[in-house]
């Protein structure tokens, strides 16, 4: 705890910064994510919201990502190959539209 103290992290936000930091939500965070992280969210609020915002974009895009492959898979299921060729096309297209917007929110 007096590590966060020293790199000016409020010690009273951080199980908030951890479940920001948690862009995965895998429940925990690796060495380098943690430093990282704190690092990127020293200083004042308006750095940690950035940092907030870009891991929810992180999140969401995650979550979606899931979804259509989801989606995907059901298509294959119900109307087999031809379609979920153009579907596959779709869904990369979109996959990668998703990767320019949130580099560009950067």
């Amino acid at each position: 705890i007096g590590h966060l103290d020293k790199v000016s992290v409020d010690i009273r936000q951080a199980e908030n910064l951890f479940d920001i930091l948690d862009y995965d939500e895998s429940g925990s965070l690796d060495a380098a994510e943690f430093v990282e992280g704190v690092m990127t969210a020293r200083g004042e609020a308006e750095s940690k919201d950035l940092l907030a915002v870009q891991c929810d974009l992180w999140k969401s895009e995650q979550r979606i990502q899931r979804k259509i492959a989801s989606f995907g898979e059901e298509v294959q299921s119900q109307f087999g190959g031809g379609l979920h060729r153009t579907l596959q096309d779709f869904l990369f297209e979109l996959r990668h539209a998703l990767r320019e917007g949130s580099s560009s929110e950067s």
